[in-house]
């Protein structure tokens, strides 16, 4: 993705991000994006230090429904993406994480 390739090289564009923002927010919750796909994009954004409020939001909102469903390690790394995000919306996802039983306790 755009993102994983900005991050890779380390290059962040406010107006082009401002833009981009503009069509992933949308996508993000209209449930487009796999959990592991959002992953990757608000990982690499995190990464850029470029991960604003709306796109945590999205995300938070697409993936709690769905926190049952995702395995052991993805669950891990989106605890670690929140604590890096220091965001006040990200405290309802990371309990949901940390006390939904996962796949591997059914």
């Amino acid at each position: 993705t755009l993102c994983q390739v900005a991050c890779r090289v380390k290059y962040f564009d406010g107006e082009l991000f401002a833009v981009v923002f503009q069509h992933l927010v949308p996508k993000i919750r209209g449930q487009e994006l796999s959990p592991q796909q959002l992953t990757e994009v608000v990982a690499s954004l995190i990464e850029l230090n470029a991960c604003d409020s709306s796109i945590l939001i999205a995300a938070v909102t697409a993936l709690l429904p769905h926190v049952a469903e995702l395995d052991k390690a993805l669950r891990h790394r989106w605890l670690n993406l929140l604590a890096e995000a220091k965001s006040p919306h990200c405290e309802l996802l990371a309990e949901a994480l940390r006390s939904a039983p996962s796949k591997e306790e059914a």
